[in-house]
């Protein structure tokens, strides 16, 4: 037996499904929810229902209170299969990842008809969605961290950009006072002397430079070159003598 909470929309899909399979629904309700009296003052006995399916878009309570309330549910009726239809949800929203926690695996978020259809059946089936059909609810911690450290990564390499460019102004700039200083007290500077002498400190900017933006590919990796914000620290590395 079966029970539901859903909108028309998803009450006729659960209907044909059930008839497809010869499920017999005890209870459905299709006003929204608030989940937390539902869990207090429902009169189903839950010992008969197999399945219950919840429609989110029909629960009016936050997400704290729909993690806690399906955890409640799943508790206290241990032998009921809960299965959560989240249309509107994204794979990595807070609710999702939150039942999945729980180890809540019937969960479907598609759009279309047809595809919630399909994994309704098989949320109806012996096995149920299994955690590898769910597997794209489970919580990227480890990749946020992993961001949150690429950006600092990023803010200190911008940092010793800015610092090296710096230097190098100052390096050009202190190089052609020398040559205006050199030129006004000795007045002897030719043109071979004043081409060898820019020559030296052009390759030492260049060496500088160099060195610079060779360790800062060391440091972010090779690897990460077609990120979108990598692409952005590369295009302020080219222009970096520009201002």
């Amino acid at each position: 037996m079966l029970g539901y909470i859903a909108d028309k929309e998803m009450s006729n899909i659960i209907e044909r499904v059930c008839k497809k399979n010869n499920i017999l629904i005890l209870d459905k309700q299709e006003n929204e929810t608030d989940l937390n009296q539902y869990c207090k003052e429902t009169k189903i006995n839950f010992k008969l229902i197999k399945y219950l399916i919840i429609d989110l878009n029909l629960i009016k309570n936050d997400e704290s209170e729909i993690i806690k309330s399906i955890y409640n549910l799943s508790t206290l009726y241990a032998s009921t299969r809960i299965i959560i239809l989240a249309p509107e949800y994204e794979d990595n929203s807070a609710v999702l990842n939150g039942l999945y926690d729980m180890e809540i695996y019937n969960i479907i978020n598609d759009s279309q008809i047809e595809l919630i259809e399909e994994k309704i059946n098989i949320a109806l089936s012996k096995t149920g969605l299994t955690k590898k059909d769910s597997i794209k609810f489970k919580r990227v911690e480890n990749e946020i961290k992993q961001k949150n450290k690429f950006s600092v990564i990023l803010e200190k390499v911008k940092s010793v950009i800015v610092k090296a460019r710096d230097k190098v102004k100052k390096l050009i700039k202190h190089n052609k006072n020398k040559i205006k200083k050199e030129k006004s007290e000795t007045h002897q500077i030719d043109g071979v002397y004043f081409f060898d002498f820019f020559k030296e400190v052009t390759e030492k900017t260049i060496k500088f430079v160099y060195k610079i933006i060779i360790w800062g590919f060391a440091f972010i990796g090779m690897t990460t070159l077609f990120n979108a914000e990598l692409r952005h620290l590369l295009e302020y590395i080219i222009g970096l003598g520009g201002n």
